[in-house]
């Protein structure tokens, strides 16, 4: 649920862009360790421009702190933010761009992205924490 039913079609072209392939809310009994995810699966023909456009319309959303508009989650943290990507050579690329941008100028707090290819993903399985890259702003 994206909460795209209730926007008009203005403010849905607007917030497109933000809008991962799936959108996860992993609920506990105390709600304290509550966790909302964005997750994107990338096709093998994507260009490297479209990965930054993604990493920067998150990341702007975070830094504006408006992502809670975007989503109806059931917690106030920013959401975790995970690929699932073609290549380890495209994902060793966009964990450098994602890294060399968290550091730069934006004050944002909180934002992880974890990276991942489809092989790894497929042959351990997403739950296997061993499988991703974690990248979140290290100057902080």
């Amino acid at each position: 649920d994206l909460s795209t039913q209730f926007l008009r079609d203005g403010d849905y072209n607007e917030r497109r862009p933000y809008f991962p392939d799936m959108f996860i809310e992993r609920l506990t009994k105390d709600w304290d360790h509550s966790t909302t995810v964005f997750v994107d699966l990338f096709p093998p023909h994507i260009p490297k421009y479209a990965l930054e456009y993604k990493v920067r319309q998150y990341i702007e959303m975070c830094d504006a702190k408006e992502w809670k508009h975007f989503i109806d989650g059931i917690d106030n943290r920013v959401p975790d933010f995970l690929f699932i990507l073609p290549s380890q050579g495209k994902l060793n690329r966009l964990a450098k761009y994602i890294q060399e941008t968290l550091n730069e100028s934006y004050d944002v707090e909180d934002v992880r992205f974890m990276l991942t290819t489809y092989k790894k993903a497929m042959e351990q399985g997403v739950a296997d924490n061993k499988i991703w890259k974690e990248i979140k702003d290290e100057s902080m």
